[in-house]
């Protein structure tokens, strides 16, 4: 028998700690009716407590496995009698959409081999245990939305109170670190010593024409610069925070620090080293540590500001509520109609 809301019921119930698996007699543990009897044996159960076992490792009884159990039982017979249903096009459509993004984020197309490795490395199921989970979870989501519509959508806005004690509580989290916003003039490494001496020469040459005022930082970019992405934007390549470890680890720490070391305005004194080449950079912004007001952008990236932040996260926690009293409420009522016998004693 598959879980379906157990993922959700067991953080409520479990308890930090090893504990030895149940070994438990065959024969039944329990029998459920609703639409029709369904008896859960006792061979389920020990196979659902030693699962447990292996996906969070912690202390729950046999006796709190089975009413989860239970309750995934009542789940699926309530949704059939209800006609709650889920179609292949559904799943197939999810699946879909994760292997585009997929792909989106490497930039290329992913074959189906490494698909389902993919799958099997993040979530620990093959393709098949992957579909037949997204269909649980489809199956309980368009139920709770069916049978419990009126909490899930009585959800209140946070007010200005929650949100500006939120904020109180959390003023030190919002904090933005030293920011510089950079343009440069950029040539790549070559393949050997004497080809990177000869590029290096060449940008020093550049140099000395922008600080003589013989050609400017932006005819340079335009006239000398490799980067083709920002050439044609005066050299922009956005931001640098102080401390950004994927900056750092992509670019070197030697070109963040003398990024961070530039005035608004200047243009670097000489030309900067990095993981990828040779920069002259200029700084078109520098901002210094602060904590962010309400009404603060969250980073120079973003225009979405504290406020919204916290208005979103508040949000969630309200929705992540009216979720779980919506399961709670649903569980209630599918007991209430059933027919549940239990067998199993510890």
């Amino acid at each position: 028998m598959k879980k379906i809301i157990s993922v959700l019921l067991i953080a409520v119930i479990a308890v930090s700690g090893l504990f030895a698996a149940v070994q438990l007699t065959s024969g039944p543990a329990a029998t459920v009716y609703l639409i029709r009897n369904t008896v859960i044996t006792r061979d389920q159960l020990d196979a659902q407590v030693r699962e447990y076992q292996a996906q969070v490792g912690s202390q729950i009884t046999a006796s709190e496995v089975l009413e989860i159990m239970i309750n995934d039982e009542l789940v699926y017979q309530g949704a059939e009698r209800d006609g709650i249903r889920v179609t292949d096009m559904q799943i197939e459509s999810a699946v879909n959409q994760l292997k585009a993004n997929l792909e989106a984020q490497v930039g290329r197309t992913v074959t189906s081999e490494e698909f389902e490795s993919f799958i099997q490395a993040n979530t620990g199921m093959t393709l098949a245990d992957y579909r037949s989970a997204l269909r649980d979870s489809f199956l309980v989501d368009s139920y709770i939305q069916y049978a419990k519509s009126d909490i899930l959508n009585n959800i209140q806005a946070p007010t200005e109170t929650e949100i500006n004690s939120f904020y109180r509580r959390n003023a030190t989290q919002f904090v933005n670190p030293e920011y510089v916003r950079i343009s440069h003039i950029f040539v790549e490494f070559g393949a050997t010593d004497a080809e990177n001496a000869e590029k290096l020469s060449g940008l020093q040459s550049v140099l000395a024409d922008i600080q003589a005022g013989r050609i400017t930082f932006e005819r340079a970019v335009a006239t000398y610069s490799e980067d083709t992405d920002s050439k044609n934007n005066g050299g922009d390549i956005g931001w640098i925070a102080a401390g950004n470890q994927d900056i750092i680890t992509m670019m070197g720490e030697e070109f963040v620090e003398n990024c961070l070391a530039l005035d608004a305005g200047e243009v670097s004194s000489h030309v900067i080293t990095s993981n990828a080449g040779y920069h002259i950079v200029k700084v078109t912004v520098h901002t210094e540590p602060k904590i962010l007001g309400l009404d603060d952008p969250i980073n120079p990236t973003q225009t979405a500001t504290v406020r919204q932040y916290i208005e979103s996260r508040l949000t969630a926690e309200k929705q992540q509520t009216a979720y779980l009293e919506a399961i709670d409420s649903l569980i209630a009522d599918l007991r209430a109609a059933a027919t549940i016998r239990i067998l199993y004693t510890e």
